[in-house]
C-alpha cells in the first residue's frame, strides 16, 4: 500500500518535472502570466519554485554561466520529496536553491544537508534577508526576491 502510493507520487513528480523542463520553450509568451500567479501566491508551491529555478537557470546559461538545468533538476528530485502542489517553507526553498544553483555551503550543510542549514547559509550570504526561520511559510513575492538575490550572488553583484 505504501509502496504503491510512493510510486504514484514519484510518477506525478516526474511528470511535473518533465512538463517544467519543456516550459522554457513557451516562456516568452507565458512568463508574465506565470510570474503574476506566483506573486499572488500566499504560499509558494513546489511547482512554482521549480519554474522560477528553471527559468533562472536558463537565463544564467544565456549569460554564459555553466548551469546544467537537467542535472540540477535530477539532484533536487533526489533530495526533495514533495508533491508539486505542496506549499514550501523557507527552509525547503533555500535547500532547493542551494541544490539547484550550487550556492554556498557551510560546514554543517556539508555534513548534514537539509533545509535548516541551507537557510542559515543563504541568510549568512545575504541571499535571504529579514526573518529566516526554516519552518516559516514563504510567499511567492518573497520567493521571487530571494531567487533574484541568488542570481545576483552568482553574478558577483551581491
Amino acid at each position: 500500500m505504501v509502496e504503491a502510493k510512493r510510486r504514484r507520487h514519484i510518477v506525478r513528480f516526474m511528470l511535473v518535472l518533465a512538463g517544467l523542463a519543456m516550459v522554457p520553450t513557451a516562456v516568452p509568451a507565458q512568463s508574465s502570466e506565470f510570474l503574476d500567479r506566483i506573486l499572488a501566491e500566499d504560499e509558494l508551491r513546489l511547482g512554482s519554485a521549480l519554474y522560477l529555478a528553471i527559468t533562472a537557470g536558463y537565463a544564467l546559461q544565456d549569460q554564459g554561466y555553466d548551469v546544467d538545468v537537467v542535472t540540477s533538476l535530477r539532484r533536487v528530485q533526489q533530495r526533495v520529496d514533495l508533491d508539486s502542489e505542496a506549499p514550501l517553507t523557507l527552509g525547503q526553498y533555500a535547500f532547493i536553491l542551494q541544490e539547484f544553483f550550487d550556492l554556498p555551503l557551510g560546514i554543517l550543510s556539508r555534513v548534514i544537508p537539509g533545509p535548516r542549514y541551507a537557510t542559515r547559509d543563504l541568510a549568512h550570504a545575504d541571499i535571504i534577508r529579514g526573518r529566516a526561520y526554516p519552518s516559516m511559510p514563504l510567499s511567492g513575492r518573497r520567493g521571487l526576491r530571494i531567487i533574484g538575490r541568488a542570481l545576483a550572488y552568482m553574478e558577483g553583484d551581491l
